[in-house]
């Protein structure tokens, strides 16, 4: 086999290796380089043309590795195949052999390493603005199969026709210390920088304030009053910065636009608000509002409940029958304030607290409660439609009564009724009990929201002269009656305006509605309903009106379900 010849380049000089293959004495195929121009000139410019001492030794291994490497630049001037030509040719020109010994392994272990090395490539990259054709190959072959020339030509073949590989990364990677060393480096520059250039408006800034003496500007935009609270906002502008704004002494809050907000409370003699501005330079600028409060147009009242028979529902009495007269406007005498009203709602009670169905409640308001209407009331619905034994008969009158001048007899004046002619023009109570016991009822119920004094719920007089202090004597009550009165003989039975009804009727239907069960047992008894109503009336007449209770105290009025 003929010798392969590789130029060494300008360290060389003139000489030529060349890497071949011989039999030595045994037979066996050998690495061997010959220097032909002149062996121990080589030898001396310690030139092993490629090839390792060991490789050169008789007892050299068996293995050897064959390396080639070789880069070329390309640009405008040279083409990228050409540069790869060139740098496949370099490649050749520049093998090298290496032993196992060299690699430091043992013949045993050769085999694996041979599958291991056997590697090839040909790369683009970039390094230093310059684009770059790299080639590189290392095959591993034994002395008994090796073809020094055929395994350089073979790989150099196999390399000339394969495409190369554009590196994605095309500048030489930075180690990762490296990498972070630039980025601190970095830093402590934007940090220094940006130091320097706070400095240096600092700076600018300390000189403004110096030369700074113009005072700030103070902008009042909204001040308003609501409720309790004064709402104050406004704006402040400097032609270097505003140092803080003050209100009454104390800081508010600025944003960048100087805007501020301010609420505080207004007491019932108004308030004064100082706002001052200060800028750096310690100049001011101050204004002073004076704020009233908008004085309440609603007046202090007591409040009472509505009233509602609907909250909860009772036991049905279908025996039983109620005759409901209220008499507010009187067309010979001074009106009974809100009586009409005590009438009109107790009817609802009437239904919906006492079980009465709503076709056997019969109600008379203001000229429908004459003599005459009463009378009939009384005297043919009422007797009529009772069932003997059985009924429960309910009377709840509203409007004026008056004593006789002797206090014996109690009167109830119907819408006509005249105080001066009492005897012939209003109805005797006792007249009225007389009839309705006569039909023998099961039990008769009578609530009167009046008074016999002969003062009204206005606190004027029926009967102008008319002495005062005519007290009405204790009526006898037929039996099964239960009376529960709004005021004594001698007392007025009061309005309560607040809730524009009767102060008795209030309470007492206010009880009805389940206040006045006192022991929750679901049911309310004559004597709870008029403890009730007597403790309420009491306290909001001060005492001079006490509502009295005659009967059965223990008759049941109200049935919860």
């Amino acid at each position: 086999m003929g010798p392969v010849e590789f130029k060494r380049g300008k360290d060389a000089g003139s000489i030529t290796c060349i890497l071949a293959t011989t039999k030595n004495a045994a037979g066996e195929v050998a690495w061997r380089t010959d220097f032909p121009n002149n062996v121990s000139v080589a030898k001396e410019k310690n030139l092993d043309c490629g090839v390792s001492q060991s490789a050169l030794e008789p007892d050299a291994p068996d293995f050897i590795t064959l390396s080639m490497r070789g880069e070329h630049r390309f640009g405008p001037e040279t083409s990228q195949a050409d540069a790869c030509r060139l740098a496949l040719d370099k490649a050749g020109a520049n093998a090298f052999v290496r032993t196992s010994r060299d690699l430091g392994i043992t013949s045993s272990a050769y085999e694996e390493h041979i599958r291991a090395v056997e590697v090839s490539s040909k790369n683009i990259y970039e390094a230093q603005g310059k684009m770059v054709c790299s080639i590189y190959a290392e095959i591993t072959v034994s002395r008994a199969q090796a073809d020094g020339r055929k395994v350089i030509a073979e790989a150099m073949s196999s390399l000339s026709n394969r495409q190369p590989i554009v590196a994605t990364q095309l500048e030489p990677k930075r180690s990762i210390s490296n990498v972070n060393d630039e980025i601190e480096v970095k830093r402590l520059r934007d940090e220094i920088r940006e130091l320097r250039a706070k400095q240096e408006a600092e700076n600018q800034k300390e000189l403004a304030i110096t030369r700074d003496n113009e005072p700030p500007k103070l902008i009042i935009t909204k001040q308003q009053v609501e409720g309790v609270k004064a709402l104050i906002e406004g704006q402040v502008f400097d032609n270097v910065e505003v140092a803080e704004v003050l209100i009454n002494g104390r800081p508010i809050k600025i944003d960048s636009d100087g805007v501020f907000r301010f609420s505080g409370y207004i007491p019932t003699g108004g308030a004064k608000f100082e706002i001052a501005v200060f800028d750096q330079a310690g100049l001011n600028t101050v204004d002073a509002l004076s704020l009233q409060r908008y004085k309440s147009q609603s007046r202090s009242r007591v409040i009472f409940d509505s009233l509602d028979p609907t909250t909860r529902r009772v036991k049905s009495n279908n025996n039983a029958i109620a005759l409901i007269v209220g008499v507010a406007e009187y067309s010979k005498t001074a009106p009974a304030e809100f009586a009409d009203n005590d009438a009109q709602v107790f009817y609802d009670y009437a239904h919906l607290k006492l079980g009465i169905p709503q076709n056997r409640i019969q109600v008379l308001v203001n000229d429908k409660a004459d003599e005459v209407g009463l009378l009939t009331g009384v005297n043919k619905w009422l007797k009529r439609s009772v069932r003997q034994g059985e009924s429960d008969v309910y009377i709840f009158f509203a409007g004026h009564g008056l004593a006789s001048d002797d206090g014996d007899t109690a009167y109830l004046i119907p819408y006509d009724g005249a105080p001066d002619f009492l005897e012939r023009t209003a109805i005797s109570r006792d007249e009225v009990f007389r009839e309705v016991s006569s039909v023998n009822p099961r039990s008769v119920t009578v609530f009167l929201d009046t008074c016999y004094s002969g003062d009204t719920r206005g606190e004027s007089r029926l009967i102008a002269g008319r002495p005062l202090g005519i007290k009405l004597q204790e009526q006898s009550l037929p039996k099964g009656f239960t009376v529960l009165t709004a005021a004594g003989g001698d007392q007025i039975a009061k309005p309560l305006k607040e809730a524009q009804h009767g102060m008795f009727s209030y309470f007492l239907m206010k009880g009805m509605e389940g206040d006045a069960d006192t022991n929750s047992d679901n049911q309310i008894t004559a004597r709870e309903l008029h403890s009730y109503v007597r403790e309420n009336v009491v306290q909001q007449s001060g005492g001079s009106q006490v509502p009295e209770l005659q009967g059965d105290g223990e008759k049941v009025l109200v049935r919860f379900r």
